[in-house]
């Protein structure tokens, strides 16, 4: 197999553009499971409306401004 230099070259920078659009791929995915897993975990108070985080254990998350007992 003989390849020329402009074929080596071509196919060099078609490999390395595969492996960048792979890398920001594996980013975006990442970041969007990541997001999706916070908003999960984000409750809204029924009777104040303040947004807060809850353990994924407790059904009964309780509103850290106004003392509320919500339900997930």
């Amino acid at each position: 197999m003989n390849m020329s230099v402009q074929d080596f070259l071509t196919r060099l920078f078609l490999f390395a553009c595969g492996g960048f659009a792979a890398v920001v791929f594996a980013c975006l995915v990442t970041g969007y499971i990541r997001s999706f897993l916070e908003r999960r975990r984000k409750v809204q108070c029924r009777i104040c409306g303040y947004r807060f985080y809850a353990t994924p254990d407790n059904s009964h998350a309780e509103c850290p401004h106004c003392g509320a007992a919500n339900r997930r």
